[in-house]
C-alpha cells in the first residue's frame, strides 16, 4: 500500500471541497471556518487565498471564471481577482447561524447542487438544492443531518449522495435533460465503527 504524503501543511481548521483545476493545474479548496477559498500549484509550491465574508462549504468553477459556492446564507457567484467579489443568487436561512451549505458539485449538465447542515447534528432538518443555469433553485431532498458525499457518474444518469449523519450512501437515478431524480436507493450501509461517508468522487 503507497504511503500517503503532505504535499501542503496548510493548517486549516476545516479543509473541504478539494477540486482540481484542469487548465490553471492548480488545486483548489474552502476551508470552511476560517472561511477562505484556497489553491495550491504543486509543481512551483506557490499558494495563495481569498477571504469570504461568511463560511463556505463547497464550490464549483464556472466556465466564464470565478466560481459558484454554496456559503452559510445561500448560494453565491464569486469572481476571484485581487480580492474576491461574491455576489448571492439564492438565500437559504442567513440569520441562522446553526446551518450552512455543507458539500456540493456541478453534474456533467452544469447543474450545480449542494445540501445543507445543522451544526448541532440532532434534527433532520436539511436539504440538498439543485441551482440549474437559468438561475432557478429547487429543494430536491429533504430530512437530511448533514448532506455530504455528492458524486455523478461521467453522462450524469446517475447520483451519489450521502448523510455524515445517516451512515448511507444513496444512489439516485438522474434524468439528465431535467436534472429530476428518482429512485433512490441503498448503495453502500456503512457500519459507525468503521467511519461515516463523507467526500465522494467517480
Amino acid at each position: 500500500m503507497k504511503e500517503f504524503e503532505c504535499v501542503l501543511d496548510a493548517k486549516a481548521l476545516i479543509g473541504e471541497c478539494p477540486r482540481w483545476h484542469p487548465t490553471e493545474q492548480r488545486l483548489y479548496w474552502a476551508d470552511i471556518n476560517e472561511p477562505s477559498l484556497n489553491w495550491f500549484d504543486p509543481l512551483s509550491r506557490s499558494t495563495g487565498k481569498w477571504m469570504m465574508p461568511e463560511r463556505i462549504g463547497c464550490f464549483s468553477f464556472r466556465r466564464d471564471g470565478g466560481v459558484i459556492a454554496g456559503m452559510q446564507s445561500g448560494i453565491a457567484m464569486i469572481e476571484l481577482g485581487e480580492t474576491a467579489k461574491v455576489t448571492n443568487v439564492f438565500e437559504f436561512d442567513p440569520n441562522n447561524p446553526q446551518t450552512r451549505f455543507n458539500d456540493g458539485r456541478c453534474d456533467p449538465q452544469g447543474r450545480f447542487w449542494a445540501g445543507t447542515v445543522i451544526e448541532s447534528m440532532d434534527k433532520r432538518v436539511g436539504s440538498l438544492f439543485r441551482y440549474d443555469p437559468d438561475g432557478r433553485c429547487t429543494r430536491m431532498v429533504d430530512k437530511l443531518i448533514c448532506s455530504n458525499g455528492l458524486a455523478f457518474s461521467p453522462d450524469g444518469r446517475r447520483m451519489y449522495h450521502s448523510d455524515s449523519r445517516q451512515d448511507y450512501v444513496w444512489i439516485w437515478d438522474v434524468d439528465p435533460t431535467t436534472g429530476d431524480i428518482a429512485n433512490q436507493r441503498v448503495f453502500l450501509a456503512i457500519d459507525i465503527q468503521e467511519g461515516r461517508p463523507d467526500g465522494a468522487a467517480v
